[in-house]
């Protein structure tokens, strides 16, 4: 069964398939990348808390066998 995290009550996040759905009309989609859709993740997770940029790192990017310079990181912030 797929987790899906409601957002402000208009957004299902479904991270099993890193995507982006409007409840009111599922047709309409944002696929997001893997480590975009990892980053929102941790940041659920977190609560709301402060998430220091170098647990984004390892958590996003290191546990997974990859790294990331800064400039990506901020990119993938951005999306």
């Amino acid at each position: 069964m797929e987790q899906k995290y409601i957002i402000n009550g208009k957004i299902n996040f479904i991270p099993q398939r890193s995507v982006l759905l409007l409840i009111a009309d599922d047709t309409k989609n944002v696929s997001l990348n893997i480590p975009v859709s990892r980053c929102l993740m941790l940041l659920i997770q977190q609560h709301g808390a402060t998430v220091a940029r170098e647990t984004f790192f390892q958590e996003v990017w290191i546990k997974h066998g990859s790294q990331v310079t800064s400039n990506g990181f901020y990119q993938n912030i951005s999306l």
